[in-house]
């Protein structure tokens, strides 16, 4: 009988883990229960960690760590201090995959490397097709002062910067176009009209477009 006590024993501890894990799952109204891995799913199905409101998909109160990396399709704002959006109910909006997602541009001047840096948290860097074509912005635009510094051509003539304040409306996006033998940044402006940075450009730091869903 020896080995059916064993086997009764194993299957009752599957069992006391398997309700413990059940437990952990509560509804909308519950809290969560004692312990660290508390777990809440709300009615539009957001999962909270520590949290019986989630607000995203996934939503953790408390430091979260991943043994690996976060893999995203999209360039996060890195959500600094100080940063200002044209309109933080976006400049304009588009359809996306059956979401609404609003477009502004982040005022402050970066440049096409340090875009993330302008965009605040829970919103990213759009991409071209995120951005579009249509207008957005009413074609305002923002003055930027020391847009470009002086610097060495690729004949090694020296060009004089441009220090005043000059009135720009395009904005980055995220992509890299190879222009004139090399990978350059993106950007477009408030008619949705594209261009490539090149020495021709007007300066090197600029506002970004910047995506958030609605």
């Amino acid at each position: 009988m020896r080995p059916y006590a064993a086997i009764i024993a194993v299957l009752l501890s599957l069992l006391v883990i398997g309700v413990t894990y059940l437990l952990a799952f509560q509804g909308p109204s519950q809290p969560p229960p004692a312990g660290s891995g508390a777990i809440a799913v709300d009615a539009n199905n957001n999962v909270g960690i520590g949290t019986t409101s989630p607000t995203v998909k996934f939503d953790v109160a408390g430091v979260a760590r991943t043994r690996e990396y976060l893999k995203s399709d999209k360039l996060g704002g890195e959500g600094r201090t100080g940063v200002v959006l044209a309109d933080d109910a976006g400049e304009c909006s588009r359809t996306i995959g059956g979401k609404t997602v609003k477009i502004s541009r982040a005022l402050p001047p970066t440049t096409w490397e340090g875009s993330a840096a302008a965009c605040p948290t829970d919103w990213w860097v759009c991409s071209a097709a995120d951005r579009g074509t249509i207008a957005c912005g009413d074609g305002t635009v923002v003055q930027i002062d020391r847009c470009r510094p002086t610097y060495h051509d690729d004949s090694g003539n020296i060009v004089k910067g441009r220090l005043n304040g000059v009135n720009v409306d395009q904005a980055w996006v995220t992509d890299a176009v190879f222009s004139s033998g090399a990978f350059r940044g993106q950007f477009i402006n408030t008619k949705g009209k594209s261009m490539v940075e090149t020495e021709l450009t007007d300066c090197v730091v600029y506002p970004t477009w910047c995506c958030a869903y609605k």
